[in-house]
């Protein structure tokens, strides 16, 4: 019997959601390997239970719609099984798992969530950085995320808008190496690495993006040998809190999983981001991301039975 999966997208009627370019790729690809494949938009009403699998592609309206989201993945994991598994986004849908990376051994940019103006203030005064990104602890496409000189105004204002959201902002010191070389982006999938991107740096000091706009300009990269440790060593790290939050290895094992590196002041590799939730893969950067995302698929439904 042909397997049915779903690849989980948004709702195109979102505003400001950039679109998913490699979706209809992934989808075609999975039908040529003799699955039933679709792209489905997780608001939509559905009979979820007719599906073998829902893989979380790009649902990218969800921290508009956080609480609602979180309850759809919640209802529907009971009936179908959803990859990444649900304890796995949860974990990974608000920044502050960086903590979590950190007491592993993990090199990540320190960061502080104040939960005031006053406090934000003071942070922003004693950071050791010239320049600092500010973001929301959890968001999607770069929204509300700035680069600011720390005494810019706009980083205060920026931390002031976040917290009238009801979001939790952070403070971080920007890595010069970003905007000196950009960051690479290495993807593993199944546990297994397969292939790396250059992304170009996005933020332009002052809050806005390069350009004038958001644009992601994408080329394949090499990663060097300690960035695939780490990276590798962030899986291990994932699939060890999940095992102790009570899944079983397959479950604690990531299909998908995107690492974000940079350079930090001593030279060291450093993980700006850990994506488990909702990444670009890359595919029309390094093609062959597309057959290595099938056979991670075919290894993931061979484990479900």
């Amino acid at each position: 019997m042909t397997r049915r999966i779903g690849l989980v997208t948004y709702d195109p009627s979102s505003r400001d959601v950039h679109s998913d370019p490699e979706i209809d790729q992934l989808v075609q690809a999975l039908r040529h390997d003799g699955l039933d494949a679709e792209a489905v938009v997780w608001s939509t009403e559905n009979d979820w239970t007719a599906y073998d699998m829902l893989i979380l592609k790009s649902p990218w309206d969800y921290s508009m719609r956080a609480e609602e989201f979180v309850a759809w993945l919640d209802a529907t994991a009971a009936h179908v099984p959803i990859l990444n598994h649900p304890w796995i986004i949860r974990w990974n849908i608000d920044k502050r798992y960086l903590w979590d990376l950190q007491a592993e051994g993990v090199r990540t940019p320190a960061f502080v969530t104040p939960a005031s103006m006053d406090e934000a203030q003071q942070v922003l005064r004693g950071i050791d950085s010239h320049r600092v990104v500010v973001k929301p602890t959890v968001s999607a496409g770069s929204r509300n995320t700035g680069l600011f000189n720390r005494e810019d105004p706009a980083a205060l204002r920026l931390v002031g808008h976040i917290l009238r959201q009801g979001k939790v902002p952070m403070v971080m010191p920007a890595l010069p190496d970003v905007a000196q070389n950009g960051e690479r982006s290495l993807v593993v999938f199944d546990g297994r690495y397969s292939h790396a991107a250059h992304k170009a740096t996005i933020l332009a000091e002052g809050g806005g993006y390069v350009g004038g706009e958001y644009a992601e300009v994408i080329t394949a990269a090499t990663p060097l040998d300690d960035e695939i440790d780490v990276a590798e060593r962030c899986i291990q790290v994932v699939r060890q809190r999940a095992a102790s939050a009570g899944l079983s290895r397959a479950s604690a094992a990531p299909l998908y999983a995107r690492v974000d590196i940079a350079r930090d002041a001593d030279g060291q590799p450093s993980v700006l981001e850990l994506e488990l939730f909702e990444p670009n893969y890359f595919t029309a950067t390094v093609p062959s991301a597309v057959a290595n995302f099938v056979s991670a698929v075919e290894r993931a439904l061979g484990r479900l039975g």
